[in-house]
């Protein structure tokens, strides 16, 4: 590292989380061998959106077919900023060997989104602290931070209802067509108790499957995803991920009946889309597939969920909290950032950071 032994951003907090409209505190410190000429310390703060895609777009032209590669892209800045702890003035400025500990405080804006990541696009919060030295390279610390936007579900009254879908296939085979496979309950096919949830709570779920054909169903699974629209100026692309899946533990026999009920434990996820972000919107949904071997297709049936910060109570009146801790997401780090930085990059973890979500512990009493 040549002069600097060492240039960090320390928060006080153990976990790098904070809400929107939280104060960001910490230390910049620094320790360096020898004395140094240096035109400023400083450090700013990004909070940024960023999407970015590629696509191949077939035309024809003078009676020949062609393609070419389209890039796609938007950006929403949420706030920058920057922090000067040392500057140069008139004279040349100096400093000398040892360690030096620079506090500072941001206040973030209460209507920031919260934290993303995905090989499309992220949502992403950073401090890049620099040491600006004249005729020579730059040294640079990237400290990236998560930042939580409150989903309190409470606030739609709407996702305490039961939800459910129902469907009827009809599996084809040449000119001829067997009877419907119809997927019922008293009202419903596949059905769940609420539709708003957190990270950590079960969902229950219901199916129940009349066969009436003549084939085995054999490729029943339900899965939970997670549906995030990308949206660059005259273009969108919409993308699944699956947070977690389970598949039915046996097949359904022709012309029988069966139920089957199981349960999904929501990893550390992010919240459904409020508003804050235009370029980045996320939902969530289960969906139902099933089928049979040879020539069918599977039917989707999709129940949309809410996933918040702040579960649902059982009543309005009452007041309960349930103990959580922050994890990190439950997908892998995807990085993707246009960060270009000049010069020696001494520490970072954009390429390994994971945002951090709020976990509930519901095997335990709440408070």
């Amino acid at each position: 590292m040549g002069k600097v032994d060492y240039f960090m951003v320390n928060l006080k907090k153990p976990n790098p989380i904070y809400y929107a409209g939280e104060t960001l505190s910490g230390n910049l410190e620094l320790r360096i061998n020898t004395r140094m000429k240096i035109n400023s310390i400083k450090m700013h703060v990004y909070g940024k959106a960023r999407v970015w895609w590629q696509e191949t777009e077939h035309y024809r032209s003078h009676g020949k077919s062609h393609s070419r590669t389209c890039t796609y892209s938007a950006y929403e800045n949420y706030i920058e900023s920057c922090l000067f702890f040392l500057v140069k003035q008139n004279d040349e400025l100096y400093i000398e060997a040892g360690y030096y500990s620079y506090p500072f405080n941001i206040l973030l804006p209460s209507n920031l989104p919260t934290s993303f990541e995905h090989r499309i696009g992220n949502i992403r919060y950073s401090l890049v602290a620099t040491i600006d030295i004249p005729w020579a390279f730059d040294v640079h610390s990237v400290r990236s931070f998560s930042v939580l936007s409150h989903f309190d579900l409470n606030s739609m009254q709407a996702l305490r209802q039961p939800m459910g879908v129902s469907g009827m296939k009809q599996f084809c085979c040449g000119p001829c067509k067997s009877d419907p496979v119809i997927i019922s309950r008293p009202s419903f096919s596949v059905s769940i108790s609420k539709t708003g949830f957190v990270p950590g709570e079960t969902i229950f779920f219901s199916v129940k499957i009349d066969n009436k054909s003549n084939k085995k169903l054999d490729k029943i699974t339900i899965y939970l995803n997670q549906k995030i629209a990308f949206h660059a100026r005259c273009k969108s692309k919409s993308v699944y991920r699956t947070v977690a899946f389970l598949k039915c533990p046996k097949s359904i026999e022709k012309k029988s009946i069966e139920k089957w009920e199981d349960r999904f434990l929501i990893p550390s996820i992010c919240s459904s889309s409020n508003g804050t972000c235009h370029i980045i919107q996320v939902a969530y949904d289960i969906s139902f597939e099933f089928g049979s071997s040879g020539l069918s297709l599977n039917k989707n049936l999709r129940i949309p969920l809410v996933i918040g910060t702040i579960p649902l109570r059982s009543n309005e009146n009452q007041s309960i909290n349930y103990p959580f801790s922050f994890q990190a997401s439950h997908f892998e780090s995807e990085a993707n950032t246009n960060m270009e930085l000049k010069g020696e990059i001494v520490k970072s973890d954009v390429e390994t950071y994971k945002p951090f979500y709020p976990y509930y512990d519901f095997t335990q009493l709440p408070s």
